[in-house]
């Protein structure tokens, strides 16, 4: 439930009214939103001209918005019905309104100020971005884009143009920290950046109502972290592989814990068929958009990657991190599902997935899949998964993500 605030408020109704932020959804904890910075230092309850709050940005915003985008803090947010497509996205979340979803009553969080308050990290370095869940959603996605070095907070609210894309994760468990739910994830910042930028974190959820979550965090480079080490993974394109026209080309690079960090998909047209031009597309495609995550060529003596068309099989998997792995796919672009699998001896399975969902028991539930094979619900925690009714991303051997739910039996 949401209710608009006005400066006349007394501080006893809106602390009375903060309790309502149960029914909220999360925000960014590292490095801090620049919300909860305004929260945590106060002073937005009393006296209501919000000369009581220390910092002038946070001032800023009070004059503009009152208190409600503090009280509000969980709840930075849009829907858009076509959220995977970014136009439709910015046409609802416009130029100026990144930082607070385009929620008007809360537009003083965009204020242009140089006074936000920032967090210290390192050019280059690769952070973990914890996001405190105060109400999990999954499925989803995440996109986060950082400030372009010609952006300065103090002179205009931040638009598009402003930013690029230097991370985006598929959907990733929630995780517990001092008993709290968070999502955490691997973010690595450009090297050779200085002076203050702003971090933007997209969390978007894939319902149909298409609500997304928008937080800025302020930051200022201090100093320049450890040159990377690329570790190789393995050559990109094994021996024989081919591609038809109609075909999608898919790589991907999973982390440690299985969660996919990189994801990028090319069509495979006439003009691309041959192997040697669509692995080359592909490598522009990925050395563009995850160049700090991982690049797919040959080092050099000097430290660079670059993609040799002459030596197709040479070009290798490189990762700053050697916990990563990595696939290749080429996937027919009209694939038709087989025909569901009639039950053979009953009492091997439960359940033809996905019949009954909903209601299968982490570790006990056993279903079979359209491809003929049975699969176990995973241990609790893990287990909640195989009741997400979404086959795209958890029907048992198919989905994106069906290994998190289901173990092969």
């Amino acid at each position: 439930m949401k209710k608009r605030f006005s400066l006349s408020l007394s501080a006893a109704t809106v602390m009375a009214l903060i309790p309502l932020q149960v029914s909220a959804h999360g925000y960014t904890d590292f490095p801090k939103a620049r919300q909860m910075f305004c929260v945590e230092d106060g002073g937005y309850y009393w006296p209501t001209d919000g000369s009581g709050i220390p910092n002038q940005a946070c001032r800023a915003v009070f004059q503009e918005s009152g208190a409600y985008p503090f009280v509000q803090n969980h709840e930075f947010s849009a829907n858009v019905a076509g959220y995977t497509d970014l136009n439709a996205v910015k046409a609802v979340v416009a130029d100026g309104q990144l930082c607070y979803g385009s929620d008007p009553k809360k537009s003083g969080m965009g204020v242009a100020s140089g006074q936000w308050q920032r967090t210290a990290m390192q050019s280059g370095e690769t952070f973990q971005l914890k996001f405190r869940a105060t109400a999990p959603h999954n499925p989803s996605f995440w996109e986060i884009y950082l400030s372009k070095p010609s952006y300065n907070a103090a002179h205009s609210r931040l638009g598009w143009d402003d930013v690029e894309l230097i991370a985006k994760h598929g959907n990733i468990a929630k995780t517990q920290i001092d008993g709290q739910d968070y999502y955490v994830m691997n973010v690595t910042l450009p090297a050779g950046r200085s002076g203050d930028a702003t971090l933007l974190t997209r969390w978007q959820r894939d319902d149909a109502a298409g609500e997304g979550f928008y937080n800025c965090s302020d930051i200022r480079f201090d100093g320049e972290a450890p040159a990377v080490e690329w570790q190789p993974l393995g050559a990109l394109i094994p021996q024989g592989l081919e591609a038809q026209v109609g075909d999608q080309v898919l790589f991907r690079i999973f982390d440690g814990s299985g969660q996919e960090v990189v994801e990028v998909t090319l069509p495979v047209t006439a003009a691309n068929q041959s192997v040697h031009l669509w692995s080359y597309e592909l490598a522009l495609k990925v050395n563009e958009q995850y160049h700090a995550i991982t690049q797919l060529g040959m080092l050099q003596s000097t430290g660079e990657i670059w993609f040799d068309q002459s030596d197709l099989y040479g070009n290798q998997v490189y990762v700053t991190n050697r916990d990563y792995r990595y696939a290749l796919d080429i996937r027919d672009g009209e694939v038709i599902p087989p025909d569901p699998v009639e039950p053979s001896e009953p009492g091997e399975y439960d359940f033809v997935y996905p019949d009954n969902i909903g209601s299968y028991e982490p570790g006990k539930t056993v279903v079979l899949s359209r491809d003929g094979s049975t699969y176990q619900c995973r241990p609790f925690p893990e287990g909640g998964w195989c009741n997400i009714n979404s086959a795209s991303h958890y029907e048992p051997g198919y989905g994106s993500n069906w290994q998190d739910a289901w173990l092969k039996l």
